[in-house]
C-alpha cells in the first residue's frame, strides 16, 4: 500500500483507573480528500487530509530511519489483525521509499 507518510506514534502505559495495560501505535497518513456525492450527502473538497491506521508496535523501529524527513511517500507492508472482535488492516513494516519523479 503507497501512502504519503506524515508521522508515527506509540502511546503506552498503564491506566490509572483500571490498572491495565494499554498500547495504542498509530500511522498519520495524507490521503486525497474524498469527493463524496449521494441522495443525503456531498462531501467536496480540494488537496490532503489526514487518516489513521493502526501500526504494530514491532513495526515502530522501521521507521526511525526516516526521522527528520517526514512526510515522505512509503510502500507500507499491512497485514489484517483481530483487534476488539474485528479484522483491521495494520501496517506491519515498510517495503521501500518512494522516490519522486522529478519534472522535467
Amino acid at each position: 500500500m503507497k501512502m504519503l507518510v506524515a508521522g508515527v506514534k506509540r502511546i503506552a502505559g498503564t491506566s490509572k483507573k483500571t490498572g491495565n495495560d494499554y498500547d495504542m501505535p498509530r500511522l498519520f497518513g495524507l490521503v486525497p480528500v474524498e469527493k463524496v456525492k449521494n441522495a443525503g450527502m456531498e462531501i467536496t473538497g480540494y488537496g490532503m487530509e489526514q487518516s489513521e491506521m493502526n501500526l504494530d508496535p514491532e513495526a515502530l523501529e522501521s521507521f526511525k530511519q526516516y526521522e527528520g524527513r517526514f512526510p515522505l511517500m512509503l510502500d507500507l507492508e499491512t497485514d489484517v489483525m483481530p483487534r476488539f472482535g474485528k479484522f483491521e488492516s495494520v501496517v506491519v513494516g515498510v517495503k521501500s521509499e518512494i522516490k519522486a519523479v522529478k519534472a522535467a
